[in-house]
């Protein structure tokens, strides 16, 4: 080969290698770029509960996700969320908001302070021990962050009250149940809360929605109402309050025809009780049992 043959050669090659470079540099670099832009997809990917490999979309791994502080997304070690309604008054002043966290609503005491949207000292020191127990709750674990206003809005709770008490509570927790109101003869008061109607209750209904359990679902009973001690002969026709019964139509020593809602009072020896129909205490009916 001649020296410039060899001369000729090597300038073929540098100029090969010259536009290798310029083609593969390019190729090159955006391989780069497409290993970047996966990478990062891959991250957004793991952030939200999705994967890339092979059968990975196992939703026994997925995290699971509640409503926590001021209704962000918070990653929960169990697929259970709760929601609790919380209320709290200091003089005129009243604090009502949601708390939401992951797992079972609690029982024991918070300090839910750096939670409560108020900046007054009174209410945060309040919040600083806050018995759980007392307040409302909602669990659920049907689908991620399900723990918000409106499925709290819709659970089933219940009124609930001892006999003994004057006033009903709001219930603290949901109930599975049905709700219902009962009349205790012996005590003369309602009782309230979830579940059946009580077998020493003599009057009772139960209802399925929330706070539906109240003395209007009772059924009620008229009666013919005439007390001659005070309006002589005013007789009228009377509904009478859920809590009774029974009617009752009554002869006094003068003669005197009383009838009114209830059982007989003591009181009178002539009178009989009645509760198979409205307006039953009539002075007929009275009549009628002395002949018996």
């Amino acid at each position: 080969m001649t020296q410039q043959n060899v001369k000729n050669a090597k300038k073929f090659t540098a100029t090969r290698k010259v536009k290798y470079t310029n083609i593969a540099w390019p190729i090159m670099m955006g391989y780069v770029k497409l290993l970047l832009m996966l990478l990062a997809i891959y991250g957004e990917l793991q952030q939200t509960g999705e994967c890339l490999t092979h059968r990975c979309n196992n939703d026994n791994e997925l995290p699971f996700y509640c409503f926590g502080f001021m209704a962000s997304y918070k990653e929960c070690s169990e697929s259970l969320c709760y929601i609790a309604k919380i209320e709290e008054k200091i003089g005129d002043k009243k604090i009502q908001q949601y708390h939401y966290d992951c797992g079972k609503c609690p029982s024991d005491i918070l300090d839910l302070s750096p939670y409560i949207r108020t900046k007054e000292t009174t209410f945060l020191n309040k919040f600083k021990n806050l018995d759980m127990s007392k307040m409302q709750c909602a669990e659920c674990s049907n689908s991620p962050a399900c723990n918000a206003d409106t499925y709290f809005e819709k659970q089933r709770f219940c009124w609930e009250k001892d006999v003994k008490k004057w006033t009903p509570t709001r219930g603290r927790r949901v109930c599975g149940e049905s709700c219902f109101i009962g009349v205790d003869a012996n005590e003369m008061g309602f009782v309230q809360g979830c579940g059946s109607c009580l077998s020493h209750l003599e009057k009772c209904a139960t209802c399925n929605t929330p706070y539906c359990n109240d003395k209007n679902i009772l059924p009620t009973i008229k009666c013919n109402y005439n007390i001659p001690k005070t309006k002589l002969y005013k007789k009228k026709v009377k509904k009478c309050h859920p809590m009774y019964t029974h009617c009752y139509v009554a002869k006094d020593k003068f003669g005197r025809v009383e009838q009114n809602c209830g059982l007989c009072p003591s009181e009178y020896k002539e009178c009989i009780n009645c509760n198979d129909k409205d307006l039953c205490n009539t002075e007929k009916a009275l009549k009628d049992s002395t002949m018996l």
